[in-house]
C-alpha cells in the first residue's frame, strides 16, 4: 500500500504545472517554457495571430450566413433564391464595367496583396464579379445584423501583441506633429509589399492625420541609395515628395533615377548629391536601422501604431478599430 502511495506521489509531482513548464537542463539548472516564450514572442504572436484571423473571418462568415438564412426563411426562400434576388440578379454589366474603371482596369487579389488582375481578361474579369458579389453579400449581412443580438465571445490575442519603442529614430513626421502618439510604415523602396501597404499608409493619413503624426522609417540590411536620397530630401525639407517619388518608381532606382528626382523637385542639386556620398547620412540611416533591429522587428512591411506592432499581411479595419480604441479614445 505504501509502495503504491509512494508511486502515486511520484507521478502527481512529475505531471505538476512546475515540471510541466521545465522544458530542458543544462547541468541541473532548468530551461523554462515562459523563457523560451518569452524569447520567441514576436513569432508566437504572429501565428496566434494568423489562427485568430482565420477563425474570426470563418466566424464572421458564419453568422452571415445565419442571418441572412433567417431573413430568407422569414421571406419563404431558400437562401440562394434570396441571394439571386438580393444580390446576384443586381450584378449587372455596367456595374462591372464601372467597377473597373474606378480600380484602373485591374482588381486585386483578396487575399494577396501585391497581386492584381487584368479586368480585360475573362479571369480578371470573372474575379472581379466574383469580388462584388463577396462585398454585396457582406453588405447584405451587415445591414441584416442590425436586426439581432450578436455577441462575439471569441479571444483575440492582442493582449500578446508585441511592443517597439521607435522614439530614437531620427525620421520625418507629417500629420500632427504635436501629438504624443504615430503610425510609423517600416519598410524600403525595394519591397513591392511595401509598397501595396502604402495606399494603406494614406488611407489612416486621411482619417487620423489631425490626430496622429505619421512616419516611414526605412529598413534594410544597409543604407540603400533610395534611403540616402530620402534623407538628403529631407536636409532641405523635402522629405515626403521624394518619398513619395521612390515610392511610386517602377524602375531601378539608382544614382541617375535620384539625381532626376532632385532635379525636378528643384533640390539643391549639388548640395543633394554631397549628401548622399556624406558617411554622416549613411551613419543615420544605419542607427534607424539598428533601432529597428533592437525591437525584434524583421520583417518588412510593419506598421508600428501607438508602439505596438502589426505585421502584414494588413488588415484594414482591426488596424482602423485598434487606433479607434486604443489611440483616440
Amino acid at each position: 500500500m505504501r509502495f503504491q502511495l509512494f508511486c502515486i506521489a511520484t507521478v502527481l509531482t512529475a505531471c505538476s504545472p512546475q515540471n510541466q513548464n521545465i522544458v530542458a537542463t543544462i547541468d541541473g539548472k532548468p530551461i523554462t517554457m515562459q523563457q523560451i516564450d518569452a524569447m520567441a514572442r514576436n513569432q508566437l504572436f504572429s501565428m496566434l495571430e494568423s489562427i485568430y484571423q482565420i477563425r474570426h473571418n470563418v466566424l464572421d462568415e458564419y453568422i452571415n450566413q445565419l442571418v441572412i438564412n433567417i431573413e430568407a426563411e422569414n421571406k419563404e426562400l431558400s437562401y440562394n433564391d434570396y441571394l439571386e434576388l438580393n444580390v446576384y440578379s443586381k450584378i449587372t454589366d455596367s456595374l462591372v464595367d464601372d467597377k473597373a474603371e474606378k480600380l484602373g482596369g485591374y482588381v486585386p487579389d483578396r487575399t494577396d496583396f501585391t497581386r492584381r488582375y487584368d479586368c480585360s481578361t475573362t479571369f480578371g474579369r470573372a474575379y472581379l464579379v466574383e469580388s462584388l458579389c463577396r462585398q454585396m453579400v457582406s453588405d447584405l449581412a451587415d445591414s441584416l445584423r442590425k436586426h439581432h443580438s450578436i455577441n462575439i465571445m471569441l479571444q483575440s490575442p492582442e493582449p500578446m501583441r508585441p511592443r517597439a519603442d521607435l522614439s530614437k529614430l531620427k525620421i520625418s513626421h507629417k500629420g500632427n506633429l504635436n501629438a504624443e502618439k504615430s503610425i510609423v510604415l517600416v519598410g524600403s523602396y525595394a519591397c513591392d509589399g511595401c509598397k501595396a501597404a502604402w495606399p494603406l499608409f494614406n488611407e489612416l493619413f486621411e482619417l487620423y492625420g489631425t490626430k496622429l503624426k505619421f512616419g516611414f522609417c526605412f529598413y534594410e540590411g544597409v543604407p540603400s541609395v533610395a534611403s540616402l536620397a530620402a534623407k538628403a530630401a529631407e536636409r532641405q525639407g523635402e522629405f515626403w515628395p521624394m518619398h513619395y517619388t521612390l515610392m511610386a518608381a517602377e524602375t531601378e532606382i539608382d544614382t541617375a533615377f535620384v539625381i532626376n528626382c532632385a532635379c525636378s523637385q528643384n533640390l539643391d542639386t549639388e548640395t543633394f548629391v554631397a549628401d548622399i556620398a556624406n558617411p554622416d547620412l549613411a551613419a543615420e540611416v544605419a542607427d534607424n536601422i539598428q533601432v529597428i533591429n533592437n525591437n525584434n522587428i524583421t520583417e518588412e512591411p510593419t506598421f508600428v501604431i501607438g508602439g505596438r506592432v502589426f505585421y502584414a499581411p494588413f488588415d484594414a479595419e482591426a488596424i482602423k478599430t485598434y487606433i479607434e480604441k486604443k489611440l483616440l479614445k
